[in-house]
């Protein structure tokens, strides 16, 4: 990152930040927060991502792409009660109690009590629209796929325990 021009005074919020870390280690910081946004953007915003039949049937329903997101994780990890997938999507049980009335509203889900717990209500991907979110979810998946197989299955297991470290820190 470049430093401010000669003269100028450090942007505060900046200094404040970085105080306790080198500049390197800053800027290292500064370059992963834009990864990161451009990598969450790709993957979860991307228009060209969702097969216009999807998007249409999402139009349709009054749906929108926040609603990609769990339609994908249960069609890809399966079954789950809110409050799972809630947990997977990372949202609070409020707002992923209210994606799934609107999903299942469109015509998307299937809700069903759990034979075991009465108390919980599963949901999942109606079949017939299974292999539409389905091939969604590969297209949106197919960069990090593609990138993750051009190294090797121990610099991989390096990549994803360096993201859980940086995940588990930013949870505290």
């Amino acid at each position: 990152m470049a430093s401010p021009p000669a003269g100028a005074e450090p942007d505060a919020a900046a200094v404040e930040l970085t105080a306790d870390a080198s500049p390197e280690l800053a800027d290292d910081v500064k370059a992963l927060i834009r990864l990161v946004t451009r990598f969450t953007r790709r993957v979860r915003d991307s228009q060209e991502a969702a097969p216009e039949e999807l998007r249409a049937l999402l139009g349709d329903a009054g749906l929108a792409n926040r609603h990609l997101e769990p339609l994908i994780s249960l069609a890809m990890d399966g079954p789950a009660s809110v409050g799972e997938l809630a947990e997977r999507l990372s949202l609070g049980p409020t707002t992923t109690s209210q994606l799934v009335n609107e999903l299942h509203r469109g015509g998307l889900v299937a809700r069903v009590e759990d034979d075991a717990d009465r108390r919980r209500t599963i949901v999942s991907v109606l079949e017939p629209h299974r292999s539409l979110i389905e091939q969604c979810a590969r297209l949106r998946l197919a960069p990090l796929y593609d990138a993750l197989a051009g190294i090797s299955p121990s610099a991989r297991k390096d990549f994803i325990r360096t993201w859980q470290l940086v995940v588990a820190a930013c949870e505290r």
